[in-house]
């Protein structure tokens, strides 16, 4: 079978380590170790280790070059900033807890999700770190732990004493309370910690949120896993859109002033019968995650009255059908309609079927594809607002990262002046179409909050979007 190299996530093993990318080859990213600022790392998942070691995914949202070194601790961190204080707690000289470096041996592309397992050794990019002031092992506890990321500040490329120097990336933690703690490992409590310097528990700006804890009151999670709000993470059509998807499952509600609550990771404490983080976990690293096609694209485009879904395969092997499933909270899905495949063949083939009966708002699509043998897979999962009402303008996608789309009304005639405006009121752009529809780029504006306006002889219509 061949992979379904687009929107689903492929298995690439390194050793006895899997290694997850999500459909893009790799590319020489060069050799000079990357530098990582807040956010460019987010830990999917924390397992105390119910099924034989410790283990924990993380996701990366920038390529990563080869021989850059970041470290996991289960290290507390003191409100200074460092991993001790000695002026405050004298006989705290060390954190009795570990690390574990990562080193990066080949380049690895944004999207791309790696998986930590305790007492793995040999081969693997993950190895123990010591210095002076990490001196033990990692260990996560019974009672809850964390997981916090960071490099050598002065070095990409990790140095002998990194935790000297910190320069933190991202903080996960299983209760929201230790965020206000110290590190006390000795006590009955390990994962307390302050949030790391730099770091961000609050919501706002959109993606700032770069400290997260999960589980609130006395209770503390020792798994947990993220999910996406439902969704199986990184569900855009483009790579793009899975980063962008990701960053903002970061936040407990995106846009919102609150901090983070963690809604988007789910957690448990009970580590010896049926483990939550397992099922979860599973749809991030399953290496059985695989079709029998190789989808180059699928789309989903809202029309005056229908939303056009359209996918192409690069090949096809043992392919009986497509099932276009529908849902409109991205959880619950019926089927609509099954086309047949190819079954077996080596060239292009395109598809399309046409949505007729949209709902007012968001429609979430996804493909469940169906060997001759029985085997069924699903690809990615889409998300398309569609506004029943044709005396607006309809605008898709929105958050946007590349380019925007806009539908004008069904009666709209004659040449139009299409106008951008910021959020202060300031000129962005303007241009005119002599067309009801338009796509234009925006990757060459700052991310925030825009107004478009179209008028033509006879109306002027307004309406908003948010550049990621």
């Amino acid at each position: 079978m061949n992979n379904f190299t687009i929107n689903i996530l492929l298995t690439r093993r390194f050793s006895s380590i899997l290694v997850l990318a999500f459909g893009l080859s790799f590319t020489s990213l060069g050799q000079t170790p990357t530098i990582l600022a807040p956010g460019d790392i987010m830990v999917l998942q924390i397992d105390e280790g119910n099924i034989g070691a410790d283990r924990f995914l993380f996701v990366t949202f920038v390529d990563l070059s080869v021989g850059t070194t970041i470290y996991f601790t289960d290290c507390g961190v003191f409100p200074a900033g460092s991993f001790t204080d000695v002026s405050n707690h004298p006989n705290y000289t060390s954190c009795p807890e570990g690390a574990t470096k990562f080193v990066v041996s080949s380049p690895a592309e944004a999207g791309t999700i790696f998986q930590y397992i305790g007492g793995q050794s040999g081969g693997t990019q993950f190895s123990p770190h010591t210095d002076n002031l990490i001196t033990g092992s990692i260990d996560f506890t019974y009672s809850g732990d964390q997981v916090i990321v960071f490099q050598d500040a002065a070095n990409p490329g990790g140095s002998a004493q990194p935790s000297a120097n910190p320069a933190f990336i991202f903080a996960l933690n299983g209760n929201d309370g230790n965020f206000n703690s110290t590190p006390l490992p000795s006590s009955a409590d390990q994962s307390g910690t302050s949030v790391p310097s730099l770091l961000n528990t609050m919501n706002s700006p959109a993606g700032s949120a770069t400290a997260l804890a999960v589980g609130t009151g006395n209770g503390e999670f020792d798994n947990i896993v993220f999910n996406g709000t439902g969704l199986i993470p990184f569900m855009g059509s483009t790579l793009a859109e899975k980063i962008t998807n990701a960053k903002i499952a970061i936040l407990a509600t995106p846009g919102a002033t609150n901090q983070s609550n963690g809604m988007n990771w789910l957690g448990e404490d009970n580590t010896s019968t049926n483990p939550l983080y397992a099922d979860y976990e599973n749809l991030l690293i399953n290496s059985l995650n695989i079709l029998p096609v190789e989808l180059t694209s699928f789309q989903a485009r809202p029309k005056v009255k229908s939303i056009d879904l359209q996918w192409v395969t690069a090949s096809e092997t043992n392919n009986d059908y497509f099932a276009v499933e529908k849902s409109t909270n991205g959880i619950d899905f019926e089927e609509l309609t099954e086309i047949d495949g190819k079954g077996t063949t080596i060239l292009e083939s395109y598809y399309n079927w046409i949505d007729r009966s949209p709902n007012n708002g968001l429609n979430y699509y996804r493909l469940l594809q169906v060997d001759f043998d029985g085997v069924k897979s699903y690809s990615n999962i889409l998300a398309i607002e569609f506004k029943s009402d044709r005396d607006k303008i309809q605008l898709y996608p929105n958050p946007v990262i590349l380019e925007v789309n806009i539908n004008l009304p069904e009666n709209w005639k004659g040449e139009s002046l299409i106008i951008l405006h910021d959020f202060y009121g300031r000129l962005i752009n303007s241009f005119t179409v002599s067309s009801g529809s338009v796509t234009f780029p925006v990757d060459n504006i700052p991310s925030g909050f825009y107004r478009i306006s179209a008028t033509n002889n006879s109306k002027n219509l307004n309406t908003t979007f948010i550049k990621r």
